[in-house]
């Protein structure tokens, strides 16, 4: 069985990420580079108008990786929690 096209991703320092909307975009611009994330999160946490895109459903954009072509899509901030154990039964 495959995996979904739409698999989410991490996106990677050297992918570029466009936002469609310049009215969503950080401090740093509406055309930003994947090592930049803390720059973005922290320019979006200051503005909370701003944040609800950015968490659920995500912001429209498009991303270009090393190699790869232009990809539409939404970019958005998650916070993932990994257990240092795995549950006992």
């Amino acid at each position: 069985m495959s995996e979904p096209q739409n698999k989410p991703k991490i996106v990677q320092p050297d992918t570029v990420v466009r936002l469609n909307d310049k009215n969503l975009a950080p401090d740093i611009g509406q055309t930003f580079m994947g090592a930049q994330a803390a720059q973005v999160m922290g320019s979006v946490m200051s503005k909370q108008q701003q944040l609800k895109p950015w968490t659920d459903p995500g912001t429209p954009c498009e991303v270009l990786s090393p190699g790869g072509n232009w990809t539409k899509g939404k970019v958005q901030f998650v916070m993932v929690f990994t257990p240092d154990e795995a549950p006992t039964e």
